[in-house]
């Protein structure tokens, strides 16, 4: 078994900024454009650190970055070439359509990762994408544990609404305003729409649940969960975060997960037992066990949600499609209870089940049962990634602002 710590991007925290009375720059602008990807099109998405993360291309003032993609945060954050801790490349110069905001941000997540920037408006467009807006974000000046070994990111852009942005920062999705936008997450790569998802990626037209707007967060309230046959206890409001690696679930409700997998026949397939961490991603190697004999063995997992309309509806994935990660050639059990997380998230463990959309006009969100991921080819080492720390944090509600 090989022990990998477990990488959660999402749910931005302890937001801060300090304004010295700057121009707008573009905070405030109408920058607003109608759905720009038809449903045929996409954004590539690549997978960071054997599928632990997942990154896009991102044009900021004309220059090309990849940035982490995280529907459980708001604000772009891009590394600048004034950041001498931030030890990638290319990093953000401001050109001739920047303007300096005269701001300071922070944005801190719940691992303690965090960093701090100067706040500039600029030009911002997914690569390839013809409609580019003029946003605020923060061009790093410092950061603390939130660049990874293993990563080829420089940045991360959010998805989420205004209510998680840090102070001195726009919403892409207010700018860009896209009505929708979709993702499937493979474990070696995935795309981004824009719009409606490409119908060929989905086994079936998606089911909506309506969203849970209590918290500034894209969440929807879960009516019940099983592992096969065994309920396993979940219910409420649930996070559905491309940042978060993983599901993270209640003690109660993890305990009662493992147990249903062990129940099942875990051993027979790896030869030892699941066992839920608060700090590392277990990860196991089949042998020669396949991926469908794997899906044989251990029960899918099955997620009960309202049903925009009325009613209800049932989702169900694969073990290999959800809480059996597929990482290089090994399987690593996708589920965690973390101290101090007050939300279920339905992270990545979840979400490769399924193309998400995620309808901000209806405000709902959507899945659909994916076709067309492959698996990877190679194994990892045992040990090749040693640390991989959480960045889980929580609502900005207590912020002063």
């Amino acid at each position: 078994m090989s022990r990998l710590t477990i990488l959660a991007l999402a749910l931005a925290a302890c937001n801060t900024s300090s304004n010295n009375g700057g121009a707008d720059g573009g905070g405030s602008g109408s920058n607003t454009h109608p759905d720009a990807a038809p449903a045929s099109s996409g954004y590539a998405l690549m997978a960071q650190n054997f599928g632990l993360a997942y990154s896009v291309g991102l044009t900021v003032g004309g220059q090309q970055f990849q940035v982490i993609t995280d529907t459980g945060s708001t604000s772009l954050g891009i590394a600048s070439s004034t950041c001498s801790s931030c030890g990638v490349a290319p990093e953000y110069t401001p050109g001739s359509t920047a303007v300096d905001q005269h701001s300071t941000s922070t944005s801190q997540y719940g691992d303690s990762s965090m960093w701090t920037g100067e706040n500039y408006a600029d030009k911002v467009a997914l690569t390839g994408d013809p409609d580019a807006v003029t946003m605020r974000f923060g061009a790093m000046t410092s950061q603390n544990g939130f660049f990874q070994q293993g990563e080829s990111d420089q940045g991360i852009l959010g998805f989420g609404g205004s209510g998680l942005a840090v102070d001195g920062t726009d919403a892409y999705t207010d700018k860009r305003t896209p009505g929708q936008f979709a993702f499937q997450l493979c474990p070696d790569d995935g795309t981004l729409w824009l719009g409606e998802a490409d119908t060929s990626h989905e086994s079936a037209a998606p089911q909506f649940a309506p969203m849970d707007t209590s918290e500034p967060y894209l969440m929807l309230d879960v009516t019940s969960a099983s592992v096969g046959s065994a309920s396993i206890g979940l219910s409420g409001a649930a996070v559905m975060d491309t940042g978060t690696s993983i599901m993270v679930l209640s003690t109660t409700v993890a305990n009662k997960f493992v147990s249903a997998v062990n129940a099942a026949g875990f051993s027979t397939i790896f030869g030892q037992a699941v066992a839920a961490s608060t700090t590392d991603l277990n990860c196991y190697d089949p042998g020669t066990h396949t991926r469908a004999q794997i899906d044989a063995a251990l029960p899918p997992l099955m997620v009960t949600l309202p049903k925009s309309g009325g009613g209800s509806f049932t989702v169900m994935a694969s073990a290999s499609e959800t809480y059996m990660m597929p990482i290089e050639g090994m399987y690593c059990f996708g589920v965690a209870t973390v101290s101090g997380i007050p939300v279920t998230i339905m992270g990545d463990a979840f979400l490769r089940g399924f193309v998400t959309t995620f309808d901000l006009q209806n405000q709902q969100i959507g899945l659909a049962s994916q076709v067309g991921c492959s698996l990877p080819n190679e194994a990892i080492p045992p040990d090749h990634v040693t640390h991989r720390p959480y960045r889980l944090g929580h609502p900005p509600a207590a912020t002063a602002r």
